[in-house]
């Protein structure tokens, strides 16, 4: 097999891998690569694939909602919870999220964040990306999910690792709301759909602080 000059450009100047050397490569679709290089070039590499693994998807799956923004958070989120293990996402607009269009190269950037991210943390399946125009559309992915969580900072509202501790799921979705927070209609509508409110501690977190944070406890906790 081949790589793409962008690909071999990475191995040979980042990866510093050589002629004759072993490398583990994944199509993003839950295989893995047990490739032996052959030729090593800078514009093309070429390898003889020796082993293919089929990873086993864990049997809990936890994705991610997150208000698009404008600048770089979002694309931070997407690298980092790509990292820790949230296998899709989903971006909308709230009535106080900034970001309000999403062009044809954010989209493809985010693409890029993630072959990136799967690559470092040595993941076998490529998140799956989704763009929502507003909070309504989000919801018609509920039923897919046997728990929707949202952030809500409210003292009576329960922590979310009770809120894990007590249900019995494979499928969760964590929603992360704007900094300025959803509005009462948003919040309204979010229960009457069947999303739960979840406390995550007792200050107000930034929106990308938030998703890294409350998809952690969630993929931790789906393991228990």
């Amino acid at each position: 097999m081949s790589f793409s000059s962008e690909e071999s450009k990475h191995i040979t100047k980042v990866c510093r891998i050589r002629q004759g050397e072993k490398i583990h490569a994944t199509d993003g679709e839950g295989h893995l690569y047990k490739i032996k290089i052959d030729s090593c070039d800078e514009s093309k590499i070429e390898g003889v694939i020796e082993r293919i693994e089929t990873v086993e998807p864990p049997e809990t799956c936890c994705h991610l909602a997150i208000p698009l923004t404008s600048g770089q958070k979002a694309d931070w989120v997407v690298e980092k919870c790509t990292e820790l293990g949230v296998s899709e996402f989903h971006f909308f607009v709230s009535d106080k999220s900034k970001g309000k269009l999403v062009r044809k190269n954010r989209v493809e950037r985010f693409n890029r964040l993630t072959v990136a991210a799967i690559k470092q943390s040595m993941r076998t399946v490529l998140p799956k990306l989704n763009i929502h125009d507003d909070l309504k559309s989000l919801m018609k992915t509920f039923s897919l999910y046997d728990l929707v969580l949202f952030g809500h900072l409210d003292h009576r509202t329960e922590s979310i690792q009770d809120i894990l501790l007590s249900r019995e799921f494979k499928s969760v979705l964590v929603l992360i709301g704007p900094e300025a927070g959803f509005t009462e209609e948003e919040l309204n509508l979010l229960k009457n759909a069947g999303a739960v409110a979840v406390r995550y501690g007792d200050h107000r977190l930034r929106m990308e602080t938030a998703a890294v944070a409350l998809s952690t406890i969630a993929l931790l906790f789906s393991r228990k």
